[in-house]
């Protein structure tokens, strides 16, 4: 199935996010931190 390189972006987008939100509930980190390794661990 063929996806719009938009909606591609738009999801991943959206999953980064999620993830790092979810991580940094009631957690010591904050949300940039989370984010940032939600980034580096997407990376790998």
């Amino acid at each position: 199935v063929d996806v719009s390189p938009l909606r591609r972006v738009n999801q991943s987008l959206y999953l980064l996010c999620t993830g790092a939100r979810d991580s940094a509930f009631k957690s010591v980190k904050t949300i940039a931190e989370c984010l940032a390794d939600e980034l580096i661990n997407a990376a790998k």
